[in-house]
């Protein structure tokens, strides 16, 4: 698989990335970890989704350092499958994105809360519904 992601077309390699993913591991929480950083946005967000398939604190970590990416597209896949995670860090990124002005952000953070209710972000789900 480690051999497809590096030598293979696209969707190839967004297959074995996916199927990394499964397999979990410390390797293959590296070999995702360099996928993030990938050029091309459906293997950075194949590796975001395999790292939360994972689901360690290896790949919690990786992804919250994600999560904070100067691509915009690297950063919004992290996001997106923080909403998987426990934990007091991926609380605070998601608290701190619901009063983002990015829409992807809020997202991520509307359906993390969904799944964790949690008194404190009452008053910025309602600021969200009455800005639409």
């Amino acid at each position: 698989l480690e051999k497809i992601v590096r030598e293979r077309p696209m969707g190839l390699r967004t297959t074995a990335l996916l199927a990394i993913g499964k397999l979990g591991g410390e390797r293959a929480v590296t070999i995702l970890v360099e996928a993030l950083a990938d050029p091309r946005v459906n293997d950075a967000s194949a590796a975001a989704s395999a790292l939360a398939e994972i689901g360690d604190d290896s790949a919690k970590r990786a992804l919250l350092g994600a999560a904070t990416s100067p691509r915009l597209e690297v950063a919004h896949a992290a996001a997106n499958a923080l909403v998987e995670f426990e934990g007091e860090e991926v609380r605070a990124l998601m608290f701190k994105n619901l009063s983002s002005s990015d829409a992807d952000f809020r997202e991520a953070s509307t359906r993390y809360f969904e799944l964790r209710p949690d008194d404190a972000v009452v008053p910025y789900l309602v600021q969200l519904v009455r800005l639409g």
